[in-house]
């Protein structure tokens, strides 16, 4: 019989592809957590904007306390978030919803802005909404409807 003489190249090359493979998956599975962050940021800006655009009867002080308020119910469903700041400015005719969550890595050296190597990802929303007070619409319509006739 021969001796078949097996190469122990399959190992070696394991030994360097798998550690590859395994931390690219990690990276992809937490570039699918950011892009989730970033939707439900995004989401729950446009939820708190409408809330406090048709809301009716408050001043600018109670229509912002209102939005923060409402915030605090929603902003609960984030995945490797540190901390999420909440910053609303109420006009006569705007509102600005801004949100900024920080997430949190295990590869710092991936930090594509400023703070390299800070193991933190941000995330920021600014969102501005017309005020629409739809009772005060519907009343100047039809003042213009009688001014009209």
């Amino acid at each position: 019989m021969k001796k078949r003489k097996i190469g122990g190249y399959f190992t070696v090359e394991a030994a360097f592809v798998m550690p590859v493979v395994i931390c690219v998956l990690a990276l992809l599975c937490y570039l699918g957590f950011f892009m989730y962050n970033r939707c439900t940021l995004l989401q729950n800006a446009y939820v708190l904007g409408l809330r406090g655009s048709v809301s009716e009867g408050f001043g600018n002080e109670e229509t912002a306390a209102y939005i923060l308020s409402q915030g605090e119910e929603i902003l609960s469903r984030f995945y490797a978030v540190s901390k999420i700041d909440k910053d609303v400015t109420v006009g006569m005719r705007e509102i600005s919803v801004n949100l900024q969550c920080e997430m949190n890595v295990p590869f710092a050296f991936l930090s594509w802005e400023e703070e390299k190597m800070s193991g933190t990802w941000k995330i920021q929303v600014e969102k501005k909404f017309d005020r629409t007070k739809p009772v005060d619409f519907i009343r100047a319509c039809r003042k213009v409807e009688k001014a009209v006739e």
